[in-house]
């Protein structure tokens, strides 16, 4: 098993997508909030658990996700912004910088529903 820092170009054949939450002008001096794609991106990505659970009769699946990108110096990740990922909608929870070449960067998102 290879090791972040042994990361090849192959590993990273999962496209997503960085959203941010912006806010327009509605054109009578009010302003609505939207999500604006900010950055696209090939990853690693890797389902780390699942749990279903019952919530007002209804069941809820909660998946948490492992997210390993190439870090860009023009792009700032920031918790704030939500991930499109092959139709699902995830929130990070947290950033870890892999190495201190600050070459890879892992995000651990919760999928939201």
């Amino acid at each position: 098993m290879r090791t972040n820092k042994e990361l090849k170009a192959g590993d990273l054949r999962e496209r997503i997508s960085f959203y941010n939450s912006n806010l327009f002008g509605d054109g009578y001096g009010g302003f609505y909030s939207a999500p604006g794609l900010s950055y696209t991106c090939w990853a690693k990505v890797t389902n780390l658990s699942g749990a279903r659970q019952n919530s007002e009769d209804q069941m809820v699946i909660k998946n948490q996700w492992e997210l390993i990108i190439r870090d860009n110096p023009l792009v700032t990740i920031t918790k704030s912004m939500h991930i499109n990922y092959a139709g699902k909608t995830l929130v990070i929870s947290e950033i870890i910088d892999v190495n201190e070449y600050e070459r890879m960067i892992k995000l651990i998102a919760i999928q939201r529903d």
